[in-house]
């Protein structure tokens, strides 16, 4: 039994209605509600820091415990400084495992996305693999596939 294929169009029109989804979260529904400045409102009271704001300082801390007494610890202050970086190298240090970590998470995750509506059967690029090469070699097309 052959599944029928949707139209390339139904495809786009998800992918942009997801993303319209997306937006639409982050616009309307977590957009701040309050547009006075908290010094504003209560004037006498001292802000507070946030979870976030503790949970940073103690990875700050943490790193530069570990940091201490090592001057070429995979950055020190004076390559920031080469580099026109004015921050700690504590600081730096948590911003890119930070970035890595995102950068991991949003890549493997779109991988596999992509993985889902671009099979590897599909690339031009997969004729010239091994597993490419074997299955051009048994069927009478071109392309090992028909897409």
């Amino acid at each position: 039994m052959e599944i029928p294929e949707a139209p390339v169009t139904v495809l786009i029109a998800g992918v942009l209605l997801i993303f319209t989804s997306i937006i639409v979260t982050f616009v309307v529904v977590l957009k701040p509600r309050n547009a006075i400045p908290l010094s504003r409102r209560r004037p006498d009271v001292p802000a507070s820091t946030s979870r976030l704001t503790l949970l940073t300082e103690t990875a700050v801390g943490a790193i530069n415990k570990r940091m201490k007494g090592r001057n070429d610890f995979l950055v020190n202050r004076d390559k920031l400084e080469r580099a026109g970086l004015k921050t700690q190298p504590a600081d730096f240090l948590l911003m890119m495992g930070a970035g890595a970590l995102a950068g991991s998470v949003f890549g493997s995750s779109s991988q596999s996305f992509c993985s889902q509506l671009f099979p590897p059967e599909c690339s031009p690029l997969f004729r010239y693999s091994p597993q490419g090469a074997r299955a051009s070699s048994t069927s009478n097309c071109r392309t090992p596939c028909k897409c």
